[in-house]
């Protein structure tokens, strides 16, 4: 777990010396339009999908679509489109969690 937190300090200093995004490492991408549409960029699968919460995998822990009448317009590799009614987007998992120590 150690290694992997080192990794990821590394790969953020990389990108930010080449002025290259985050998502060029793989970071999700989250852009809600309105309260109805949500597109997901560089997520790594779908891990339960139902019409009120839509379960994602990612990188940065496990990605909750909450909401009403949710359906997966577009799905591909590299980006997922939802629309419907959004009510909440949460991250869950070891990943996503924060801790106290400096990068």
């Amino acid at each position: 777990m150690h290694k992997n937190k080192r990794r990821i300090r590394l790969g953020r200093r990389l990108l930010s010396a080449l002025d290259l995004p985050e998502e060029a490492a793989g970071t999700p991408k989250l852009t809600v339009l309105g309260r109805e549409h949500v597109l997901i960029e560089n997520h790594t699968g779908v891990y339960q999908y139902r019409a009120e919460e839509i379960c994602l995998y990612t990188k940065a822990g496990m990605l909750y679509v909450t909401g009403e009448d949710l359906t997966l317009r577009e799905i591909t590799p590299e980006r997922l489109y939802i629309s419907g009614w959004v009510a909440g987007l949460r991250y869950e998992g070891e990943a996503g969690a924060k801790n106290n120590k400096k990068d």
